[in-house]
């Protein structure tokens, strides 16, 4: 059986399986995403805001079970809050939609051909690519809706420490099935001015996807 060569110059033959760590992967994976905004020394009641999160990665490795992982991910993110006054109820929406960029260690530990465990931890940069806040206004069966920029009251950038856990489930020697979740913590304070109270991003996602062996 002829042999091939991988991008990173190592040998590949006929008979290699997924587990083996001497390729780069491209990922795409996609899922919910529950996240909320941390105000310093406030108590305001606050819910998660559900959204959509999508990733585009690749990976190359390192080491024997330790690779490198970066690509292009969007995030919704941001925050809801609800209440009532009178029996009309307020639902306030803070919505944050980011470009991020990930770059994470990850290691990947085969427990089997057919089932790998994985965690990953590093930085991320984030761009809005938008920032508005609505309010919708209930009175029984009534409900009015208003929505506004909200681009000087949050910065357009955020970066923050991303914490991600999740297996790999083999269907062929190139192709895997993903089942995960990520974790970001916001850093940096995105209000502005940066003389109010500092507000940082939380959120979690969970996703499901593919990853092709290259």
């Amino acid at each position: 059986m002829q042999a091939q060569v991988t991008s990173q110059g190592h040998e590949k033959s006929g008979n290699e399986k997924y587990t083996d760590s001497n390729s780069t992967k491209f990922q795409l994976k996609a899922g919910p995403g529950f996240s909320t905004l941390s105000y310093d020394g406030t108590s305001t009641n606050k819910d998660n805001r559900s959204g959509l999160f999508l990733g585009a990665e690749f990976e190359a490795p390192l080491a024997h079970v330790v690779s490198i992982q970066t690509g292009v991910d969007y995030s919704q993110k941001g925050m809801k809050q609800t209440s009532t006054v009178l029996g009309t109820s307020f639902d306030n929406t803070i919505a944050l939609n980011y470009l991020e960029i990930p770059l994470l260690l990850k290691l990947s530990m085969p427990l089997s051909d057919a089932f790998i465990i994985t965690a990953a931890a590093g930085p991320y940069v984030g761009y809005a690519l938008s920032r508005s806040a609505s309010t919708t206004v209930t009175n029984g069966s009534a409900a009015a809706g208003a929505e506004q920029d909200v681009s000087s009251t949050y910065s357009k950038w955020d970066y923050g420490a991303r914490f991600a856990a999740g297996f790999e489930i083999p269907v062929m020697s190139s192709m895997a099935f993903l089942l995960g979740a990520e974790y970001d913590l916001g850093v940096k304070d995105i209000a502005t001015p940066v003389n109010q109270s500092a507000i940082r991003t939380r959120n979690l996602a969970a996703d499901v996807g593919i990853s092709l062996r290259m």
